[in-house]
């Protein structure tokens, strides 16, 4: 987009979901009508859905609240707001878990949440792109430094997707509805049979004469609201909050009860580690009891998936063995009815090098995957 301050300006008029002709956009908004043209290609090219409507009108087809940096901060719980240090609010950025970390790396005061309308070059898992067009979603980044690093933040990705899981379900309660949220380990949300989002987690250590720390940036993306046209550009069966609930929660509170629960995750995380997640883990299990098929460095496995280890590793249990095998890295693929529905199955990978200077805890999908 050419210039993002003025695509932000078009979006909002446009967030209402009124009808408007372009002469009413130009109006409002002080640029010509052929300035407003040239706004709402560029904003049909980056996934934001515009509907032509009788008399040359246009519209959004749904509203939706813009972010708001001061309304995301007031909304925020006792706990998140003493220890948030600050919140940025994008309208268009490359990838809100990149700016993150360069902004940590630098020095910036931590710990800080990122957000943005879109992203231009969202971060996908094992360093692929994901969809993240305008119009409705949410896609935040919490930087934080912690004292953990390596192989001891592997059980921190399913211990995050627990987070937002409840907070999912927590919405859901507050419109009386029983969201039927489920973790697909080791951090994907789904709900019938749906993905609604996802985590990506990176982390970087940082070295220096009077102590050892790690940055870790626990990304987060939320269907909230998706069109058609962006549906139908992602290979798996996608949802949203709003065939979820009927409606949408409100984005800024939304993003400020997600900010919460990451940094009370992250904080319980540093105390007690995973086995204080274990168990809220194994009743939103997507896999648990299910026939998967594992192919990794050592070759393919057979068996049944039987929850999760103490760092959260998915455990195997596999015909003829003994004890069930700990999967850390490789290729799962369900083998009973799901098959059909996900031929290529879910792919997995934990960061494996503790002495790695920068490591990703995450899970690997497919090159049109969401976060």
């Amino acid at each position: 987009m050419g210039d993002p301050s003025e695509g932000f300006a078009l979006m909002r008029l446009l967030a209402d979901g009124k009808e408007r002709s372009i002469d009413e956009l130009a109006g409002l908004s002080g640029q010509s009508p052929a300035r407003i043209e040239v706004g709402i290609r560029s904003l049909v090219s980056e996934g934001f859905e515009i509907e032509a409507c009788p008399g040359g009108r246009l519209r959004h087809p749904f509203a939706f609240d813009l972010l708001d940096r001061r309304r995301i901060r007031d909304a925020l719980g006792e706990n998140a707001r003493r220890r948030l240090n600050d919140i940025e609010v994008h309208f268009e950025i490359d990838s809100t878990n990149r700016r993150s970390m360069d902004l940590a790396r630098s020095g910036e005061s931590l710990p800080f949440a990122c957000l943005a309308e879109m992203q231009s070059a969202g971060k996908g898992r094992n360093g692929r792109t994901f969809l993240s067009p305008l119009g409705g979603n949410l896609y935040l980044s919490l930087a934080a430094r912690t004292t953990l690093e390596g192989s001891s933040l592997s059980g921190l990705s399913p211990a995050v997707a627990v987070a937002v899981a409840k907070a999912i379900i927590l919405a859901g309660r507050d419109r009386a509805v029983d969201a039927q949220v489920k973790i697909k380990w080791p951090n994907d949300i789904h709900a019938r049979g749906r993905k609604l989002g996802g985590i990506l987690i990176e982390s970087s250590r940082v070295s220096n004469r009077v102590s050892k720390e790690c940055i870790v940036i626990i990304g987060v993306g939320i269907n909230l609201r998706l069109s058609p046209a962006v549906v139908e550009r992602i290979d798996q069966p996608v949802g949203d909050l709003f065939d979820l609930f009927g409606d949408t929660p409100p984005r800024n509170a939304f993003a400020a009860r997600l900010i919460d629960a990451l940094i009370e995750t992250l904080h319980c995380y540093e105390r007690a580690g995973f086995g204080h997640f274990k168990d809220a883990f194994g009743d939103l299990d997507l896999l648990a009891g299910r026939d998967i098929e594992v192919e990794g460095p050592s070759g393919r496995l057979h068996g049944r998936a039987s929850g999760l280890g103490e760092n959260g590793a998915l455990m195997l249990c596999v015909d003829g063995a003994a004890e069930p095998v700990a999967i850390v890295c490789g290729e799962v693929r369900t083998v009973d009815d799901d098959t059909v529905a996900d031929p290529e199955g879910i792919r997995i990978r934990i960061a494996r090098s503790a002495a790695s200077t920068q490591n990703r805890v995450c899970g690997q999908g497919r090159s049109s995957d969401r976060i």
